[in-house]
C-alpha cells in the first residue's frame, strides 16, 4: 500500500490478574539465583507501548523493541534476543495481547536500531572505556575499607549505572549460567 503511512496499531498493555507490578512466575532458579531475579519481567506500560508500536513494522519488531527496553530498565544491559528466557518473551507477548507465537525477531541492523532507540529513550550511553574506567576507580578507592570482591563489583556496577552507561560485556570465563549481560 504504497502512499499511506504505517498502520497504527491499537495495543494496550493489559495488567495479569493478582500481578502489582512483579512477575507472576514463581521460578525455580536452580541455583541461578541473581541471574533469574534480574531477567523476572516487569509489566510495560502504555507510553512504552506506544513509544515502541510507533519504532517498529510488526507484531516481532515490536515484542523485540519492548523486551530490549525492559531488560535495560531491569538490568542495565542489553541482551541478545535469543539471550531472553521464554518465560519473560512470553510474560511480555501475553502482556500487550500480542498473538500466542509470536517470538522477537530483529536483524543486526534492525536490533541495533533498536538498541540505540532504547539508549536515546533512556538516556543511557554505550562508553565502554568510560564505564571501566569508572568501575576501576572506583573499586580502588572502595577496595580500602572492603575485602569481598563481590561488594566491591557490586559498588562499581552501581556507579556505572548511575553515570548513565550501559554495563560493559563481561568475559566468557566470569559469565554465570542463565545469565544475558553480554
Amino acid at each position: 500500500m504504497t502512499g499511506q503511512g504505517p498502520q497504527q496499531r491499537k495495543i494496550i498493555p493489559r495488567r495479569v490478574s493478582g500481578v502489582s507490578g512483579s512477575c507472576p512466575f514463581d521460578v525455580d532458579s536452580g541455583g541461578a539465583g541473581e541471574a533469574v531475579e534480574a531477567v523476572r519481567p516487569s509489566l510495560t506500560s502504555r507510553d512504552e507501548v506506544e513509544w515502541a508500536a510507533a519504532r517498529t513494522d510488526c507484531d516481532e519488531h515490536l515484542l523485540a523493541q519492548l523486551l530490549t527496553l525492559k531488560s535495560y530498565q531491569r538490568m542495565a544491559c542489553l541482551p541478545k534476543l535469543d539471550e531472553i528466557p521464554e518465560t519473560v518473551v512470553d510474560f511480555d507477548r501475553r502482556a500487550v495481547d500480542l498473538p500466542e507465537g509470536t517470538m522477537p525477531r530483529a536483524a543486526n541492523r534492525t536490533a541495533e536500531r533498536q538498541r540505540t532507540a532504547v539508549r536515546q529513550r533512556t538516556g543511557l550511553s554505550y562508553d565502554k572505556a568510560k564505564a571501566r574506567k569508572i568501575a576501576e576507580a572506583v573499586m580502588r578507592s572502595e577496595a580500602v575499607s572492603k575485602n569481598r570482591p563481590a561488594d566491591l563489583i557490586n559498588i562499581a556496577l552501581e556507579k556505572v549505572v548511575e553515570a548513565g552507561l550501559e554495563l560493559p560485556v563481561r568475559s566468557g570465563v566470569s559469565r554465570s549460567p542463565g545469565c544475558c549481560c553480554h
